[in-house]
């Protein structure tokens, strides 16, 4: 039997077996019986109608149906089209940044692409921002492994780690006297190293080795106020110092990183707001 698809149904071959042996007759039986062959009952077919379909016309139904599956493309998997969509604008506005800056010849077109550098190092920072977890002044200690491979614990410390790998510039300049040099900064090495003693004093306990002002209170035979105090001294002069060298740095046209332009930011914002304080006072006093 040909179905819609055209593909020969042979089902009826195993009625016709489970007929046979109900009846308790073999095939060859059978075949004597009615006398016809039995490569005849394999190649007889039938049409949706019933009718029996000629030999001729079922070899050219199978040759068709051969003919049209080799034929019948398979269909393929489609790709993702948003995600070459979005590579490819991104390869689009590398493309176009790089042309914009070869062929920038005034300054105007100059200054188009300084404002299209300037808004990726603004997206940069964002992410910087938002994804980046920054130690901060957080001690390299903190937090350390406490079932690492060393025992006793103290051999975990990062000290004694860099002294293992012969890094011991650190360990020396752990000192008062030596302290400027744990920086590479020249320009922070000299603000710290002409600070007066005390200063020096005040900067190591409470900055390097994070005494509380009540400890280096007792330390020093004061009250934690007057500690405190000194401490936002030494605070004020070195902010003030520090200022007035990125400033000539950045006259200079050096390369600042993203900590020190948010210093200078911070800075200058808040001695303005220090400014109109003492301006409004001016003014309170001479109403008064």
């Amino acid at each position: 039997m040909i179905t819609e698809s055209g593909v020969m149904d042979v089902g009826w071959i195993e009625d016709l077996d489970v007929t046979t042996e109900q009846n308790g007759k073999s095939a060859t039986e059978l075949q004597i019986e009615n006398e016809l062959p039995i490569d005849r009952w394999i190649d007889i077919a039938y049409d949706e109608n019933g009718d029996e379909i000629a030999d001729d016309e079922t070899e050219m139904l199978q040759a068709q149906e051969a003919i049209r599956m080799e034929f019948t493309p398979i269909p393929a998997a489609q790709p993702d089209a948003n995600i070459h969509r979005r590579i490819l604008k991104r390869e689009l506005q590398a493309e176009a940044l790089k042309r914009l800056e070869s062929s920038a010849r005034t300054e105007q077109e100059f200054t188009a692409v300084t404002e299209w550098w300037d808004r990726l190092d603004r997206n940069r920072e964002r992410r910087e921002r938002s994804y980046e977890i920054g130690r901060g002044d957080v001690p390299l200690e903190h937090e350390m492994s406490q079932d690492g491979s060393c025992f006793p614990r103290w051999l975990a410390n990062p000290t004694f780690r860099q002294i293992c790998r012969g890094n011991f510039w650190d360990y020396f300049a752990c000192c008062l006297f030596e302290m400027h040099n744990l920086t590479a900064k020249e320009y922070i090495r000299e603000i710290v190293m002409n600070l007066k003693l005390e200063h020096k004093e005040i900067l190591f306990f409470l900055g390097i080795r994070l005494y509380s002002p009540k400890k280096l209170a007792a330390l020093r035979g004061q009250t934690d106020r007057n500690v405190r105090k000194v401490r936002d001294v030494v605070r004020r002069k070195i902010q003030r110092k520090l200022y007035a060298a990125l400033m000539d740095r950045r006259q200079n046209g050096a390369s600042m990183t993203l900590q020190e332009k948010a210093f200078i930011e911070q800075y200058e914002a808040a001695q303005t707001a220090k400014k109109m304080s003492i301006a409004k006072e001016d003014v309170d006093e001479s109403v008064i």
